[in-house]
């Protein structure tokens, strides 16, 4: 599950994460925001999320 919010219909609710993008409501690809868990990820999804923490916080301890 995700929630997703459209700017184009206002959908703002749960759907099933199919792995893409996409208004569950009217299809619409631009405009759509998704929030999933990281249960909900392929394991190169997850990985590279994961990494890309891992740089963040590496960059952050440098400005200091």
């Amino acid at each position: 599950m995700a929630r997703f919010q459209c700017a184009v219909c206002s959908f703002d609710d749960h759907a099933t994460w199919a792995g893409e993008l996409v208004c569950p409501r009217c299809g619409n690809t631009t405009g759509v925001r998704a929030a999933i868990g990281m249960e909900e990820m392929t394991d190169r999804e997850a990985e590279a999320l994961t990494a890309l923490a891992a740089q963040w916080s590496e960059d952050g301890d440098d400005a200091e």
